[in-house]
């Protein structure tokens, strides 16, 4: 988060209007979680339309760590990027159920206050499941998310069919 708010006052320093986690949809065609996307930051002036998102070469540096969850489910949890966060899921995904998930933590009403810093606690993107020989993958940027989305997530996966889950971030060498 450090690293995050450095960067969105520097941009704010340097372009007026501008505001942090900003959400827009994008046209094309999937279902509607999947074309939510909030931007770190953005500004709309006279010289128009400024979008910037933060890439830190920082990460949540670990151990892999693996656990057993209920009725044999399995995680697998490599080193992370807050900002690119990859599933894998198998048997199977319940779609409905994630979307109900992001849908929730991308906060589309802008319900969630914001904290001292000015973020809401929110996701950033998730995007839609593809099938991959046994898993289905996607992605998620947690944005200013607490860790509880994270946590809520791996329940979601593991109760609604998920049995084996590895999470990892490719950006990550």
């Amino acid at each position: 988060m450090a690293g995050y708010l450095d960067s969105l006052n520097a941009f704010k320093g340097s372009h007026s209007p501008a505001d942090q986690e900003v959400l827009f949809e994008i046209s094309r065609e999937t279902t509607y979680p999947y074309r939510l996307y909030r931007a770190n930051m953005a500004s709309n002036s006279a010289e128009g339309l400024k979008i910037q998102e933060v890439n830190l070469s920082t990460h949540l540096a670990f151990p892999p760590a693996e656990a057993d969850g209920l009725e044999g489910a399995h995680i697998v949890l490599n080193p992370i990027a807050w900002n690119g966060v990859e599933f894998r899921v198998a048997p199977s995904l319940d779609r409905t159920a994630l979307e109900t998930w992001a849908l929730q933590w991308l906060d589309v009403n802008d319900d969630r206050e914001r904290n001292a810093d000015g973020l809401q606690g929110v996701i950033h993107s998730v995007t839609e499941p593809e099938a991959q020989d046994a898993f289905v993958e996607f992605s998620v940027d947690f944005g200013s998310a607490p860790a509880e989305a994270f946590e809520q997530l791996i329940r979601t996966l593991w109760t609604t069919g998920g049995t084996r889950i590895f999470v990892a971030s490719s950006m990550i060498e």
